[in-house]
């Protein structure tokens, strides 16, 4: 009865750990003896990042040892066993989704305290690969001169993206909307923007999807971000190219875009020994954002055009005039000639502004369990004029209202995305510090994870808000009428009489309204 119980929780263990694969990977390997090629059980293998011991785990009779999960990144991997010299293998890099083979031989020396540091040497091709995939850690990524997650998978065979500052993705021929995208195993709704400092692996999936993402047509982008280290660190960068004083831009180009990013991480909390010396940490962050703004987000190579200050101002004081052939009115702008406009670099009225925040908190919960708490933050701001549309109607409508002589219209756009979440995770079977563990469950796990996002998304007048009526007020009508007569028939009397029959109007007075000056000459 009591197997039977076991084989069914290592059963439930199990499902557990496969529903928590997403974006997270493994190593595996046999540790032997130098000299003699035996295998050597019970080894310690221990993985730290950025200095924290993340997890550990001992080999089997048969000298293998599995440890996961381990988010991607970098880990330094230490083998411990008596009698044997201590073996470090630095900058072992863990792939989402990827299982990293690490084999070592250790040497016997008693004597010898310190240990052989041996860098880690990433493998051209990895066996068993089935999937078509492609990851960048941390260290490409700042050498590439994109500041996006996007930028990144852009440089991907398959990834096709149109050079129109949309940033949108297409695999294959799928549409943007067909891919998934997971930022630390949390799938992602919304705004996916992070900071670049944040960006620990980026990894592209484009075939051979694996069976925990599910019916997926397009691409899938799995995301971590960093987190907290065992020292202080951070940074600042700065980036311009143009600042824009009155109407105009000065620097080197004429669309002002300007970004400032920082990030920093360290401990915050120590465990210590009995002699109250620091060990390890306790609790430790990661924080990382950027703000930018950018004068003009979608610039134009050949400039834009647009109707002259002083000629706008004279149609905005004068925008009709009487039509002798009709009788009517005709609008004034209809006539401007070539004269009337000027030639701009960039389209008015049309900035973009945002801030961006990431923010983790590691906690050491123990050797085998890890708690992590995160949450990101995307508030941005623009106005459009339109200019990019699906109809030709809409494209000739927009140069002529908008982006010739009406940009101080253009809609303002607010999208806010946020998100938290929460994951748990316990390790059975792994412990580095029980040599000869009598747990029948070995190298399982099981995760929890809890997240919440929201987005929300305004479209109003940058003028009027969420002032309703303030839209299209153009002023106030006073009505004056007359009562109307006709001939009919006076039951009281039992005479015929002009009847009062209803109310016409004799007048309608106009008193110009303040909001919406210039709809209100037009009326």
């Amino acid at each position: 009865m009591i197997k039977r119980i076991t084989l069914l929780l290592s059963l439930i263990i199990t499902g557990f750990a496969v529903q928590a694969q997403i974006g997270q990977g493994s190593i595996k390997g046999k540790i032997v003896d130098k000299e003699t090629g035996e295998t050597l059980p019970f080894v310690n293998v221990i993985a730290e990042r950025n200095g924290n011991m993340v997890t550990g785990a001992s080999t089997d009779f048969d000298g293998v040892y599995t440890i996961k999960p381990l988010a991607p990144g970098k880990y330094d991997i230490k083998f411990k066993f008596v009698g044997y010299q201590e073996i470090v293998m630095a900058g072992v890099v863990v792939n989402s989704d990827q299982e990293t083979t690490l084999n070592a031989k250790m040497g016997k020396g008693v004597e010898l305290k310190e240990a052989v540091v041996i860098d880690f040497k990433q493998p051209l091709f990895k066996k068993d690969e089935t999937v078509q995939k492609t990851s960048m850690g941390a260290e490409a990524i700042d050498r590439m001169a994109t500041r996006s997650f996007n930028g990144v998978a852009k440089t991907v065979g398959g990834i096709y993206s149109q050079d129109d500052g949309q940033n949108k993705l297409n695999s294959r021929g799928s549409r943007d909307d067909a891919n998934y995208v997971f930022i630390d195993g949390v799938k992602v709704r919304g705004s996916n923007a992070l900071p670049k400092a944040a960006l620990e692996e980026v990894s592209v999936i484009t075939g051979g999807l694996p069976a925990q993402y599910g019916d997926v047509t397009g691409a899938v982008i799995s995301i971590t971000t960093k987190g907290g280290a065992r020292e202080f660190a951070g940074g600042v960068d700065y980036l311009t190219s143009g600042y824009k004083f009155g109407d105009k831009v000065y620097g080197l180009d004429a669309f002002g875009y300007n970004l400032l990013e920082f990030n920093a991480t360290g401990p915050l909390l120590w465990k210590k020994d009995s002699a109250g010396n620091k060990t390890d940490p306790l609790l430790s962050f990661f924080v990382a954002g950027n703000g930018t703004h950018i004068v003009d987000p979608q610039p134009s190579g050949i400039g834009m055009w647009k109707v002259k200050d002083d000629k706008l101002e004279e149609l905005r004081e004068n925008p009709l005039s009487f039509n002798p052939v009709t009788g009517g009115t005709v609008l004034n702008h209809e006539f401007l000639r070539l004269s009337d406009l000027e030639k701009v670099k960039t389209r008015q009225n049309v900035a973009r502004q945002g801030l961006n925040l990431i923010a983790k908190l590691d906690i050491n919960t123990g050797r085998n369990t890890t708690l992590t708490f995160g949450a990101t933050l995307d508030l941005n701001q623009n106005t459009n004029d339109n200019y990019r549309s699906n109809s030709a109607n809409v494209i000739v409508g927009n140069l002529l209202h908008n982006t010739l002589m009406n940009t101080e219209a253009n809609p303002e756009f607010i999208n806010n995305t946020w998100r938290v979440y929460s994951r748990f995770t316990q390790r059975f079977g792994s412990s580095s510090t029980d040599e000869k563990s009598a747990s029948l469950i070995k190298n399982a796990y099981y995760t929890l994870q809890v997240d919440y996002q929201q987005r929300t998304q305004k479209r109003q007048s940058a003028k009027h808000k969420d002032r309703l009526f303030d839209y299209g007020y153009v002023g106030k009508f006073t009505t004056f009428q007359q009562r109307t007569y006709g001939p009919g028939f006076d039951s009281v009397l039992q005479i015929g009489a002009l009847i009062h029959q209803t109310f016409e109007d004799t007048l309608v007075a106009y008193e110009e309204g303040t909001i919406n000056p210039d709809m209100a000459r037009i009326t």
